[in-house]
């Protein structure tokens, strides 16, 4: 009965996704073939001017048709239908959130709570701090796609975002929260970074201990995309896949160690003491990995693989 509710919950966890990144590539073929339109308009109007002269507008509306030609070849051989239109139901259209593990439960956002009178701040086992994202890394396959993060793209969401850390995107398994103070984010030249105080609880022990043993050493995050904030390069031969690139994220829901990452280049650890008394030591730590990893991070804010 649990491996038929697991396997449900895979399907269920794959179909969603694929259905918000459907929707997406769709609403990107949208803008794309209005462009093309509008172009395409603006050249015949153009030749109609000077109809004698027009061999730069002759070779731009060839240009024009390539593209529209170009896009529907993307679109027929498009690794992401085939993958929807094998694997997945009719429902394929659905929105919402995104998560970036391979796996994960169907769950529910918590309502915030006000921090109870007389409260009384819990001893600190440490800090687990890392990489959610990684910029300008390729994602393992997502269903039919694979894609990558832009710099900067976090920027808006972080501002008006409160950011929960859960382990395995599980609302139960929360260890931090971006509005008490207790989790800090912000944009570096490798991704997205994270800080959290983790509390000396049961549960807070737990996660210490995994974390220190390697068990869990790579991380993910939910998220929504804004209106405009991806772009797709869509397969045109059969065998290719669909590549997606994200250039702004509209809300960010929560970062945090999973135990099936879909980008293997994130990575967390935990240090002894409060972020706050060394702002600056995990980030180093983690830098210098990357650079042994072969890894160049120039200072122009992006990643190069050597």
């Amino acid at each position: 009965m649990k491996n038929k509710t697991k396997q449900i919950e895979r399907a269920t966890t794959i179909e969603n996704r694929t259905g918000q990144a459907i929707r997406s590539m769709r609403l990107w073929l949208r803008d794309a073939r209005a462009l093309l339109d509008r172009e395409n308009e603006l050249f015949q109007q153009e030749m109609t001017k000077r109809p004698h002269d027009c061999d730069d507008l002759k070779a731009a509306l060839q240009e024009n048709r390539r593209r529209r030609e170009e896009i529907a070849n993307g679109v027929e051989n498009s690794s992401l239908i085939h993958f929807a239109r094998k694997n997945c139901s009719g429902g394929t259209a659905a929105a919402g959130r995104e998560f970036r593990s391979i796996l994960f439960p169907g769950v529910a956002t918590p309502k915030p709570r006000k921090q109870q009178r007389g409260y009384t701040q819990p001893k600190i086992l440490g800090t687990l701090s890392g990489y959610a994202a990684v910029f300008d890394c390729e994602s393992a396959n997502l269903g039919g796609f694979v894609e990558t993060i832009a710099p900067g793209a976090f920027a808006n969401a972080l501002k008006n975002s409160d950011v929960r850390l859960l382990v395995n995107h599980d609302p139960d398994h929360l260890l931090g929260r971006s509005s008490s103070g207790s989790l800090t984010l912000h944009e570096d030249r490798v991704g997205l970074r994270f800080e959290c105080d983790v509390a000396q609880t049961p549960y807070g022990q737990e996660i210490v201990s995994r974390v220190g043993r390697g068990d869990l050493s790579q991380c993910s995050f939910s998220f929504v995309v804004a209106n405009g904030g991806d772009r797709w390069q869509l397969a045109t031969r059969p065998g290719e896949i669909d590549t997606r690139v994200i250039t702004e994220i509209e809300e960010l829901f929560d970062v945090g160690p999973v135990t099936y990452p879909a980008y293997p280049q994130t990575c967390c650890g935990i240090t002894q003491g409060r972020a706050a008394s060394r702002p600056n030591a995990r980030r180093d730590e983690i830098e210098d990995l990357y650079q042994q990893a072969g890894r160049i991070i120039s200072n122009s804010q992006t990643v190069k693989t050597a």
